[in-house]
């Protein structure tokens, strides 16, 4: 039997671990000895496991003491709060990773065959070692590089779909700004490119008469504007 240290090693991520939280009922030796007959306490056990590993079984009590920080005790119940939380609920363990239903790699007797040994998803199946892996029987190895090598293909499709989201963002981004841009210069492209005096013939042909006075080109364009709005208002 493992003990929680294997178990537990930096590299031994949660979503590779099998872990399951049941009943078992455990002969209360006290009780037993005071009524004279075997008695029993219902308890809530954990049970973790490796993926096709036997071997390394870790069961202990739910309650039962995983780590202590300071003062506080944290169960095994609450190191795996997800888990418990479905066993509490009557629902089966909790598997993060693909399912191994969309491993195109695989067979349906194979499938069949690693889900038996607990090998429930393409990461557990790609992370498998030493006897782990030889437990998997003939091909191991293989289907282990297999399921290596869709992970990797996964990984890079990812990668490049997220790049080309990112340059259709950007071409939006472009195509908007090019679009405010053309209409800025549209607008204000229409008077400033003229000279003083065609703005003062716009200006008469607004108001009947030309602006009187010498006023500057910014000032003929503020009022060329400013008439080119009414106009637009009233329209």
């Amino acid at each position: 039997m493992a003990t929680a240290e294997e178990l537990f090693t930096p590299q031994k991520a949660d979503s590779l671990l099998i872990v399951k939280f049941y009943h078992d009922a455990v002969q209360n030796k006290f009780k037993s000895h005071e009524q004279g007959r075997p008695v029993f306490d219902d308890i809530e056990m954990c049970e973790i496991n490796l993926p096709a590993d036997r071997a390394r079984t870790l069961i202990v009590p739910a309650m039962a003491e995983w780590k202590r920080f300071g003062t506080t005790k944290v169960s095994y119940a609450e190191r795996f709060q997800a888990h418990y939380a479905r066993f509490k609920a009557n629902e089966g363990p909790v598997v993060e990773g693909t399912p191994l239903t969309e491993a195109p790699f695989l067979s349906m007797a194979q499938k069949a065959s690693l889900k038996a040994l607990q090998v429930y998803t393409i990461e557990q199946l790609a992370s498998l070692t030493g006897q782990a892996l030889k437990n998997i029987g003939a091909g191991g190895l293989a289907t282990q590089q297999q399921a290596v090598a869709y992970l990797a293909k996964a990984s890079g499709t990812a990668d490049v779909v997220a790049m080309q989201r990112q340059i259709d963002e950007l071409k939006a981004q472009l195509a908007s700004i090019s679009t405010e841009t053309h209409l800025t210069t549209e607008k204000t492209g229409k008077f400033e490119t003229m000279e003083p005096e065609a703005i003062k013939d716009y200006i008469a042909e607004k108001t009947g008469s030309k602006p009187r006075g010498n006023p500057s080109h910014a000032t003929l364009i503020a009022l060329a504007y400013e008439l080119d709005a009414e106009a637009e208002n009233a329209a």
